[in-house]
């Protein structure tokens, strides 16, 4: 076996540890290039000032939404926020109990 088919075997079961032990991080870097696509074009829209707006109740009016294009992006793609808060601090506290 060469080296190199020893790295990729030695990769896979750490990749599949990963999708258990921190899966929502994992639905987040699936979806990476296409969210930070979305993400610039969306902070392009505002620098031409163009806004995303939703109505509130039910008159015609549109009001500037309160939401952050982070949250939503996170409810487009079904990644909690939650969830990816605790799997960092999981991460940090893996990290600090090998050091």
């Amino acid at each position: 076996m060469t080296n190199e088919e020893c790295k990729a075997e030695d990769a896979e079961p750490k990749s599949e540890a990963l999708i258990e032990e921190y899966p929502e991080h994992m639905k987040l870097r699936a979806i990476s290039d296409e969210s930070q696509a979305i993400y610039n074009f969306l902070e392009w829209c505002e620098e031409q000032g163009v806004v995303l707006s939703e109505r509130l109740g039910e008159n015609e009016n549109l009001f500037r939404t309160g939401r952050s294009i982070r949250d939503l992006l996170a409810a487009h793609f079904e990644i909690d926020q939650d969830k990816i808060e605790a799997e960092k601090c999981a991460m940090l506290e893996s990290i600090r109990a090998r050091g």
